[in-house]
């Protein structure tokens, strides 16, 4: 028996390939624009090698001084630079080319289980953090556990890269917020393009994500799809209703400044509208001088105003210590899904901060569990 269902995966994924979908190694092209952003991220002065004076980039990454001369050349770090993979027991498919944006490439990753049935599995889509601005689809040892999880239920995962804010101090916007929320709609269209090539019922789909990643996760199962139409090419595919979403200690709403602004005896990070400024460039202070201009993109980035009572669940952990995107959040949506009869549950992790906490209360085992049961039952996993 086992053997016949890797036949049927084996099949399935070559019926994908020959229909279209790209499944090929892209690697080798996708680690060195990895590399890259790594470097510039890391070259504060922008003097193209690597030295103390670069500060927490040089701390980062000063291993790779290998003779001890406080330098690393740009060549000799993309030379030695590996993404990190944390394990996870699928088969995968790394780096499928979903899009392109100016000749660019946007890629996602697929898991499927070792073992499944022919008939379509549910899907769950992770979408990564890192303030809009950084961040990539490669897992970290929490995420990867959240993932095989989702695979030992028999569900397939997916992983996605999307377009990193770049406003220039000048105004200029290369890529804004809003065109991360276009990109992970086009994944959701890509997947549903291929869905019957590649066995996904996309009919069950749920999206997660932390910080960052948990917004988007929450605007994608709120929003409407026809409202972020990217990719002309994509632009007919349908997007069905997410069966539900995971915010993980994400903002829920951009519109009021004292959610940013943590309790006092927690350290914030950066100015109370320092996230804001991800939502699109507008001179500082952001609240006192938004104008009706861009006050309906900031409600547009605000999950709480994208709700309806007929949206999908959600699922909110955050933690009461969370100095990044304080716990104000939280409550914020707790009382606005009352107000709303929004389908919002939102759990405390008390004593964790912006993060999953082994002795937070509920710990992370706890919080992990409440995770795979809710993917369970928005997905209808026997």
């Amino acid at each position: 028996m086992r053997n016949l269902i890797l036949i049927s995966i084996c099949c399935t994924l070559v019926l994908a390939a020959r229909s279209g979908v790209n499944l090929e190694d892209n690697t080798q092209v996708y680690e060195a624009n990895l590399s890259l952003q790594a470097f510039n991220k890391a070259d504060k002065n922008k003097d193209q090698k690597l030295t103390p004076e670069d500060e927490n980039g040089w701390r980062q990454w000063k291993k790779f001084d290998s003779d001890g001369d406080q330098v690393i050349k740009k060549a000799e770090f993309l030379d030695l630079f590996q993404p990190e993979y944390a394990p996870v027991d699928a088969d995968t498919h790394r780096h499928i080319v979903y899009k392109r944006v100016n000749g660019d490439a946007l890629h996602l990753d697929l898991y499927f289980p070792r073992e499944r049935s022919s008939d379509p599995a549910p899907l769950s889509l992770y979408i990564h953090g890192g303030g809009w601005a950084s961040g990539s689809k490669e897992h970290n040892k929490n995420q990867a556990e959240l993932t095989q999880g989702m695979l030992d239920q028999g569900i397939i995962c997916a992983s996605l890269e999307y377009r990193r804010v770049r406003i220039r101090s000048n105004g200029e916007e290369i890529s804004t917020m809003r065109d991360a929320v276009i990109d992970c709609f086009d994944g959701l269209r890509f997947l549903n393009l291929h869905a019957a090539q590649l066995g996904i019922d996309m009919e069950r789909v749920i999206c997660w994500g932390t910080s960052a990643g948990g917004h988007l996760s929450h605007l994608v199962a709120w929003s409407q799809p026809d409202k972020f139409i990217g990719d002309p090419q994509l632009a007919g595919i349908q997007v069905a209703p997410l069966r539900g979403a995971i915010n993980n200690f994400g903002p829920t709403d951009f519109r009021h400044e004292k959610l940013f602004i943590p309790d006092e005896g927690i350290n914030p990070y950066g100015k109370s509208d320092h996230w804001a400024q991800r939502v699109c460039y507008v001179p500082r202070p952001v609240y006192d001088n938004i104008d009706a201009e861009h006050a309906p993109l900031f409600a547009e980035m605000s999950p709480v105003c994208q709700g309806s009572p007929s949206s999908p669940p959600v699922l909110h952990f955050h933690g009461d210590r969370d100095g990044v995107i304080p716990v104000h959040h939280a409550y914020h949506l707790r009382e606005y899904a009352a107000k709303q009869n929004l389908d919002a549950e939102v759990i405390i992790m008390e004593g964790a901060g912006h993060g999953f906490s082994d002795s937070s209360k509920p710990s992370k085992t706890e919080v992990f569990q409440r995770i795979q049961d809710f993917a369970a039952t928005q997905l209808s996993v026997p």
